[in-house]
């Protein structure tokens, strides 16, 4: 089943799980959200992306702590680090001090059931975008792959809930309409019409933000667990933000993903937005790896395009590769189909060269993914107009560095 993933059995089934979310706030609550990261690095409870949220929650734990509001006053970097260093190895010790033993239940259930109450207000976040109104700024649709990674989610909560789901929905439901806004009339022949001002639509967008950042976010995360699950990957958390598939046939394995985003867009700005990932296979290749079930991407094309060396032109480096001469002057590596050891749909390798390539430039540069589905091969010349897929070297450095030591 999809659901069977690397976990401590005996210490999840004896896990109780509150309907509601625990309380949890402030410092305390930081330091038992990191204990319970510490404990899964060492034997995996969570899945990806209730690590995830996870982390969310322990960065909105430290932010509404009184030391955060006075280093946001002041500035005082030393202080505040002095202070976080401190939560920090609270954290490090429960975790060591209690291991993958019974006595990590203490710690681990009710951050579990925090963690169970955000990931379900957020699928709700998700289908209620999904069905708001047509207006663009409003409504985030979802593909059919991503409304059954959400159904799958869902379906994972009630196996984790059994009997006391009903209670646990209705909970969470309650909260969420404590939040999202009521939609807005758009119908002119309706009585109640009313059309916002440009300072009320404002106002309306920044609220709706930070809840449709939720929304995307739980919905982008699920669909890559869910791929990834059915195509024989685990996803886990590696050396701190790190993010690593597992092959369930090769568990010591690590597949390190080296973009952040997960989303690609195709043909600069006249292509569709694909779902996939560009990781480092163990002999130094890179694969670009795509799912989400869009049928549209079977044939699509792929060049990574590295600068020779760092990049010298003026502007900063994201600036600089909308320069064509960054293009024509840099190496170019097309991708070649790979039909075995990824996540069910198109998936082009590039050559260890490239690999190299990337590691030649700056961390802090960038190389760009250009991809087609229109039957292109390479980039068109000229200056670039629409949106680039940059890939960020650091993360490639941090992780070869990382492995050296």
């Amino acid at each position: 089943m999809i659901w069977k993933t690397l976990r401590a059995g005996a210490l999840l089934a004896s896990l109780s799980l509150a309907s509601a979310a625990p309380a949890l706030a402030g410092a305390d609550a930081y330091v038992q959200y990191l204990a319970s990261a510490g404990i899964d690095d060492a034997c995996p409870v969570f899945r990806y992306t209730e690590r995830a949220i996870l982390v969310t929650l322990a960065s909105e734990a430290l932010w509404d702590t009184p030391q955060y509001e006075g280093w946001v006053r002041s500035s005082d970097d030393d202080t505040f680090a002095a202070w976080t260093d401190g939560l920090d190895a609270r954290a490090a010790a429960m975790a060591v001090n209690v291991g993958c033993t019974q006595a990590a239940n203490q710690i681990l259930g009710p951050v579990r059931g925090a963690v169970a109450a955000r990931l379900y207000q957020d699928l709700l976040l998700a289908v209620h975008f999904n069905d708001a109104s047509q207006d663009e700024f409003e409504r985030i649709e979802l593909s059919p792959a991503e409304i059954a990674a959400a159904n799958a989610f869902d379906a994972y909560l009630q196996q984790l809930y059994g009997q006391s789901f009903a209670a646990f929905s209705a909970a969470q439901k309650q909260a969420v309409s404590q939040i999202v806004l009521p939609p807005m009339n758009n119908d002119p022949s309706s009585f109640f019409f009313a059309p916002l001002s440009i300072e009320d639509m404002e106002s309306r967008r920044a609220a709706l933000e930070p809840l449709q950042f939720r929304a995307r976010d739980i919905i982008r995360n699920a669909l890559l667990e869910v791929s990834a699950e059915s195509n024989g990957f685990a996803v886990r958390p590696w050396r701190g933000s790190g993010v690593v598939l597992v092959p369930r046939q090769a568990p010591d394995q690590r597949l390190a993903i080296i973009d952040t985003s997960h989303r690609f867009r195709s043909d600069e700005k006249l292509g569709p937005w694909m779902n996939g990932v560009l990781v480092r296979m163990p002999d130094r290749t890179l694969r670009l790896m795509t799912y989400g079930g869009e049928s549209k991407f079977d044939s699509a094309n792929a060049v990574l395009l590295v600068a020779r060396g760092p990049t010298t032109y003026a502007g900063g480096t994201a600036a600089s590769t909308s320069d064509p001469r960054w293009r024509a002057e840099a190496l170019a590596f097309a991708g070649v189909p790979v039909s075995e050891g990824c996540l069910g749909q198109r998936c082009l390798a590039f050559p260890a060269e490239a690999h190299d390539a990337m590691l030649a430039i700056g961390r802090l540069d960038y190389a760009e993914l250009w991809i087609s589905v229109t039957g292109a091969t390479a980039p068109p010349p000229g200056p670039v107009e629409g949106f680039r897929n940059l890939i960020f070297a650091a993360a490639l450095h941090d992780l070869v560095s990382n492995a050296q030591q």
